[in-house]
């Protein structure tokens, strides 16, 4: 990957803290400037969903489902590009792809750097 990668900003919305630590942490090493909430309850009204250039939602969240929060985040952020992401293996749902703005799925099953690289390259 080129070191000249213009920085882009994600948001994270995944109820499992730690990996939002990590991925914060280890984001600026492939451009990538990253906030991690665990709920959108955790949000605060301004900033964050609209600084980023990506959000990134994990399907099984504990308050809402990912799908749950994709559709407010189309209904309220119609051009902002959701990846659907998920500790399990599981295609795509057929519900996802009705949703304009969902734009792709990266497993969290593989390495922090190889998750990164697929994030980045939807940005």
């Amino acid at each position: 990957m080129k070191q000249d990668l213009a920085a882009k900003s994600v948001l994270i919305i995944d109820d499992d803290a730690n990996f939002g630590k990590i991925m914060t942490k280890m984001g600026p090493r492939v451009a990538l400037s990253m906030h991690a909430v665990t709920s959108l309850g955790d949000l605060p009204h301004d900033g964050p969903i609209q600084d980023a250039d990506i959000i990134l939602v994990d399907y099984d969240l504990e308050d809402m489902t990912g799908l749950e929060v994709a559709e407010i985040l189309n209904n309220f952020y119609p051009g902002k590009p959701v990846i659907m992401i998920s500790s399990t293996n599981r295609p795509v749902q057929e519900q996802t792809l009705n949703l304009p703005n969902v734009a792709g799925f990266a497993s969290k099953w593989q390495s922090p750097h190889e998750f990164l690289y697929r994030v980045r390259e939807f940005v």
